[in-house]
């Protein structure tokens, strides 16, 4: 299963300590739980006019700590019955006062009481929300907590559109890790999350999010979701340039060939043309040719192309149980069962586990 400590670890790290850490923000007397409908309809709505705002939100680190409301680029403040406005460039740091609730929240966060997470942190999290942008502050990494909450509590509807609104550069880079984890969540229940998964910023000149977009694809195909796998290939392809296009039209072709789409995956291998025995992928580049040439029943060309890739690769890539899955069998198509069996066992000692075993064992 994809979690974003898997990729990006340091990252994570810091941000669940920060959750765990939380002890400054505000619960007021709202409804509990944040209804989807109930949001801003964009962000620039969201930041447009300080009137949303019913009740101050009690801050430290600034000079006056009652926040009333903002605009796109201030923040506004009631000091001693004046209004009081400070650039939001100029915070240096601001957190949200605490109160026992809130701090009961964060402690049934911590204990996976989800369901009490979300009632609690709910009208914290609808005034909060407003400020994620808001530089030096802890909103984003509350926000996000509450979005975790509501995941996990399967309110997706609620964590969907609040992903769907925030920004996510800057302050907001916490929540691309959080698009996954729901995503996953979404998925597992049966629920369309692509949407989530296009809002995860990729171009040629912005790739830093493309390892996150590998990893969870990977986790599709180990799930036999090869689809939706090859959705997120797409989407990368179509986004950059360079050795990551590259890299989604190869894993494309393979979803293709996984899924039967043999003229296509035939077409991307062309696209793709020779690979360098040290690049990463040559191994997989020659498994896929291995799968067109049994599709074709030309046993003795996939033979040849699977062993090539099993030379070339390493025992630790993803990929290396399914060659060896693929050798076996098609060594067993050939007529060659002696060499097949020793290459199923090889399989079984080293991957007792893994998907392609437990799938070689039951095609016997």
């Amino acid at each position: 299963m994809f979690t974003p400590e898997s990729v990006y670890p340091m990252k994570a790290k810091f941000l669940y300590l920060s959750l765990f850490a939380l002890a400054t923000f505000l619960l007021n007397e709202a409804s509990p739980g944040l209804i989807a409908r109930d949001l801003p309809s964009s962000w620039r709505e969201a930041t447009r006019s300080h009137q949303h705002q019913r009740e101050p939100l009690e801050v430290t680190g600034v000079r006056a700590s009652s926040l009333i409301g903002r605009d796109s680029d201030t923040l506004y403040f009631r000091d001693r019955g004046a209004t009081i406005q400070i650039p939001i460039d100029s915070v240096r740091q601001m957190n949200f006062a605490a109160t026992s609730d809130a701090r009961r929240g964060v402690e049934n966060f911590q204990a996976e009481n989800y369901s009490d997470a979300v009632r609690q942190l709910g009208p914290f999290a609808r005034q909060v929300l407003h400020y994620v942008d808001v530089p030096n502050t802890n909103a984003a990494t509350i926000v996000n907590m509450y979005v975790t909450a509501l995941s996990r509590a399967q309110r997706f509807d609620e964590a969907e559109a609040i992903l769907l609104l925030v920004p996510l550069e800057d302050e907001g880079e916490v929540f691309v890790p959080q698009i996954f984890e729901v995503a996953e969540s979404m998925r597992l229940a049966e629920r369309d999350y692509m949407e989530l998964i296009r809002r995860v910023p990729i171009s040629p000149e912005n790739t830093r999010y493309v390892l996150f977009m590998r990893e969870f694809a990977e986790s599709l195909l180990e799930q036999d979701a090869i689809e939706d796998a090859s959705l997120i290939y797409r989407r990368v392809r179509e986004a950059t340039d360079g050795e990551d296009r590259r890299w989604a039209t190869i894993w494309m072709a393979y979803a293709e060939v996984r899924s039967g789409g043999i003229f296509r995956a035939t077409e991307l291998l062309d696209e793709v043309g020779e690979l360098e025995v040290s690049e990463a992928v040559y191994s997989l580049y020659y498994l896929i040719r291995s799968r067109l040439s049994r599709e074709n029943e030309n046993f003795d060309n996939a033979i040849d192309e699977i062993s090539r890739g099993i030379v070339y690769a390493n025992i630790n890539t993803a990929w290396f149980p399914e060659m060896l899955y693929l050798s076996a069998i098609s060594y067993r198509e050939a007529g060659n069962v002696e060499t097949a069996d020793r290459v199923g066992e090889y399989l079984s000692m080293l991957f007792p586990e893994n998907y392609w075993t437990n799938r070689l064992e039951r095609e016997g």
